[in-house]
């Protein structure tokens, strides 16, 4: 598997590939710092996060 991420200044987004390149499941979290919104595939939810490695853990979190 290869996971991708994407860290802008207010939002973070992943990826995740298996070998062939097919993504498998992607998702993202917004407004970083106040509520925003973490979406993994179909799910989506409000959060409050506090930074990149908060909102990460999170979608960690969501995946396993």
């Amino acid at each position: 598997m290869i996971l991708v991420l994407n860290a802008g200044s207010s939002s973070l987004k992943i990826e995740v590939f298996d070998k062939a390149l097919g993504s498998l499941v992607s998702g993202r979290v917004t407004n970083l710092g106040t509520k925003g919104e973490l979406r993994l595939g179909e799910m989506s939810k409000e959060v409050v996060t506090r930074d990149h490695a908060q909102a990460l853990e999170f979608m960690l979190a969501a995946m396993a």
